[in-house]
């Protein structure tokens, strides 16, 4: 289940600028008149990189190693600013890995930070993906926020029912409702495969 914001500028949940038009290898829907041929390339492209991320999780590698491999897939394939995974513990959420998460801009103010890890901690308590445009906040004073000039795409990592991370994706703002959905259909489906890598190491260690 997905979950949309206001933005505070006062625009509906999905208003944002348009984006250029879509370049091939990108996730999201296809141009109106799209070449059939051009279609079905990039229809291999993703199909191919969703078999290698698959493929990644079955490997006995480390968590580093397996995360590169991963999230600078996504990002590419989305053309994304960026991304990061984190992951759960006793001292709450801690960031493993990152692709270029100074471009996502984020406000790096003390109330910036809190509302981002608001956002973040609302995706763990309620195991459902969100899609939040930017700049957008919850409602009521402590409300959790997107303090990012990027629209963020956030999905669960769950092992067993319980969700033990979170993937977040930093997307250019842009395209329509169908696009949007189109953005976190794909990165809930790779935190699915991701999940397959942590339930693999934690039945290792067992």
């Amino acid at each position: 289940m997905a979950t949309t914001y206001a933005p505070t500028t006062g625009a509906s949940p999905l208003h944002v600028p348009q984006s250029p038009p879509a370049t091939k290898g990108n996730v999201g829907s296809p141009p109106s008149n799209p070449d059939p041929l051009l279609l079905q390339e990039t229809k291999n492209e993703i199909r191919s990189l969703v078999q290698e991320i698959a493929q990644l999780a079955q490997q006995e590698i480390p968590p580093e190693e397996f995360y590169a491999g991963f999230l600078g897939r996504i990002v590419s394939a989305m053309a994304a600013v960026g991304g990061a995974v984190w992951t759960s513990g006793d001292n709450g959420l801690s960031l493993t890995y990152q692709v270029n998460l100074a471009g996502a801009e984020l406000d790096d103010s003390t109330a910036g930070r809190q509302q981002h890890s608001r956002l973040l901690r609302k995706v763990l308590t309620s195991g459902n993906a969100l899609l939040v445009p930017p700049r957008a906040r919850g409602e009521g004073e402590d409300a959790e926020a997107n303090p990012s000039a990027h629209l963020v795409v956030l999905a669960p990592l769950r092992v067993e029912q319980e969700v033990v991370g979170l993937v977040e994706i930093f997307q250019r703002p842009g395209g329509g409702p169908t696009t949007q959905r189109g953005y976190i259909r794909f990165v809930t489906q790779m935190a699915d495969l991701a999940a397959d890598y942590l339930k693999n190491q934690r039945l290792r260690f067992l």
